[in-house]
């Protein structure tokens, strides 16, 4: 839960409710439990989402979401390779990378330093030394490469570089 919200907050787009009815949590035509991303409190802290014993939602069972089916008297920490294809490949995921490139184009503007110190602030919650400023920078010179001439290559570059950063081992622990 607290990555997933962490994930929202850095971004810029979680919803700060205090109350109200929780956010339903189907299942996709794929057989996975998701958050339906349409909903405008798709994006609520984990505690508001509709958690059922045979339905807990797949990228916080992924992250050692309690089971409801038995008492969870202690919370178990795991680290597996779903963990890593969930932040790479989930859509929840995808989409926060492309918010927090988003937010940082807003605040930081369209320079590189500006924008690797300002998503640092808020994945590390500190600024980069300059082996990291460099290594990301560089990451974002290469990112353009591959993407090329294509329409939206600059976008794509950001929002790699945004993924990068909510996968940061400081993010996430």
């Amino acid at each position: 839960e607290s990555i997933r919200d962490a994930t929202l907050a850095a971004a810029g787009v979680l919803d700060t409710k205090t109350g109200g009815p929780y956010v339903p949590t189907p299942r996709d035509g794929s057989g996975e439990v998701i958050v339906d991303e349409t909903k405008p409190e798709a994006r609520a802290r984990s505690i508001f989402l509709q958690h059922r014993r045979t339905q807990v939602p797949n990228f916080l069972s992924n992250f050692d979401a309690p089971s409801i089916v038995f008492n969870c008297t202690r919370r178990p920490t795991t680290t597996m390779p779903l963990q890593s294809l969930s932040l790479l490949n989930s859509e929840f995921s995808l989409q926060r990378a492309r918010d927090l490139a988003a937010r940082l184009n807003r605040e930081a503007g369209p320079g590189t330093s500006a924008q690797i110190e300002l998503g640092y602030l808020l994945t590390a919650g500190r600024r980069p030394d300059p082996d990291e400023s460099r290594t990301l920078a560089q990451f974002l010179i290469d990112q353009r490469k591959v993407y090329g001439d294509q329409p939206e290559g600059e976008n794509k570059a950001r929002t790699d570089l945004a993924q990068t950063l909510l996968s940061l081992n400081s993010f996430l622990y």
